[in-house]
């Protein structure tokens, strides 16, 4: 098969990457990609943009409130049977609620002290050392 075929369009665009897809993973092509670092960061980009954020606020009353106490009950109790039996489970992942505006007033206020603070240690470690100079 000539890979110019694909330019000339005797062959579609989707057959090759069909075949691509169809390769061995120790070929030469994957190993290649496994090994690029800007192919690997376009796949992070790409991961993140479709990292779900918290539900609408709209969507999501009592019923799913009651789930997500559901599922976190039986995710600690898998993690407690798994480490009665000697296992090394993972810590399950806590559902994400919907973000209200009281909670980004307080997330604000949080890093607002926060940002205080560390401008304050920044402070007392310059006068620290303009005393010890």
């Amino acid at each position: 098969m000539d890979l110019l075929d694909f330019f000339r369009g005797v062959h579609s665009w989707r057959r090759l990457a069909v075949l691509i897809d169809g390769l061995p993973r120790r070929a030469r092509l994957t190993l290649a990609q496994a090994d690029d670092e800007e192919l690997a960061e376009q796949y992070a980009e790409q991961l993140e943009k479709q990292r779900p954020g918290p539900p609408p606020l709209e969507e999501y009353g009592p019923v799913e409130q009651r789930l997500d106490r559901l599922t976190v009950a039986m995710e600690s109790l898998t993690v407690m049977v798994a480490s009665a039996l000697g296992g090394k489970p993972r810590q399950p992942a806590i559902p994400r609620q919907p973000e209200t505006a009281a909670d980004r007033v307080r997330k604000r206020a949080y890093e607002r002290r926060m940002q205080s603070l560390e401008s304050e240690v920044l402070a007392a470690q310059r006068r620290f050392q303009e005393a010890t100079e």
